[in-house]
């Protein structure tokens, strides 16, 4: 299959190039040639598409802004969501985590509200009264069949936490001073530098439906639920560590940007 026709099945309002390197070197120039807040709002993605052989592979993509890429998001059917968002070295990006085990399901979300209130009385210590109110955490869930067992899923990110980059080792020893059992500390994914951005899934595993249901649950927990459409249980879960109202329901945020597009009405 060409690149050509490989193109046309990318999402619109973006520049698909078909390796990561062709896609920094597009996004330098742009951000080069970039004024005011221009530059901070660009994006580089990535894209799940099967090859002829069936195999998953991926496209890259720069997005002006993230406003677009979500409105390229909500052109397609749920069962076509398939995005990364890339996090490059020089790129202030926030602080998120990639937490997965085989096991039971993990249906009261325990294992992340623990790990939400190790960050709360972590960073709370140093910060005024106003801005522990607005701490927010942002969780995906997309737990699932695995075997004869389940494969607990969840994608974490606080957009009030921010690092200069995730490449220098700040965030993993972030991570590992939260003081958490051993049990929970080997649940967290530290090497990932491609995050799957909301309401998006592998190709061929999983798709989500725009259904919300809120509900209030632990250390008053604000969660989303995402119904998914094929076998798998998929949570968004947005997670307000103070106050339910301190955090939208139904938002999606990027890790890097913490910029946030609220979830289109059902159709």
């Amino acid at each position: 299959m060409s690149w050509e026709k490989i193109k046309k099945m990318m999402p619109r309002h973006g520049e698909w190039f078909p390796t990561q390197n062709k896609l920094f070197a597009h996004y330098d120039v742009q951000v080069a040639a970039a004024t005011g807040e221009d530059a901070g709002a660009m994006m580089c993605m990535a894209w799940d598409y099967l090859n002829k052989k069936g195999t998953c592979v991926k496209g890259y993509g720069f997005y002006a802004t993230p406003a677009l890429f979500f409105l390229a998001l909500d052109e397609r059917a749920a069962s076509e969501r398939n995005g990364y968002e890339l996090m490059r070295q020089d790129s202030p990006v926030n602080l998120y985590l990639d937490v997965e085990w085989v096991g039971e399901p993990d249906t009261a979300h325990e294992v992340v509200g623990k790990i939400c209130e190790r960050v709360l009385h972590k960073v709370n210590h140093k910060r005024a009264t106003e801005a522990q109110e607005a701490l927010c955490c942002v969780v995906s869930c997309s737990t699932r069949a695995y075997d004869e067992r389940w494969k607990n899923s969840y994608h974490m990110t606080w957009p009030g936490i921010v690092f200069c980059n995730n490449h220098d080792g700040g965030m993993k020893l972030f991570a590992e001073s939260l003081g958490l059992p051993a049990d929970l500390a080997k649940k967290i994914d530290l090497a990932v530098r491609a995050v799957r951005v909301r309401v998006c899934a592998r190709v061929c595993i999983c798709s989500y439906a725009r259904v919300f249901v809120c509900v209030h649950a632990f250390i008053r927990v604000c969660v989303c639920v995402c119904v998914c459409l094929r076998v798998c249980v998929c949570v968004c879960v947005c997670v307000c560590l103070t106050t339910p109202g301190a955090c939208a329901c139904a938002r999606r945020c990027t890790p890097r940007t913490g910029a946030c597009a609220p979830s289109a009405p059902a159709k």
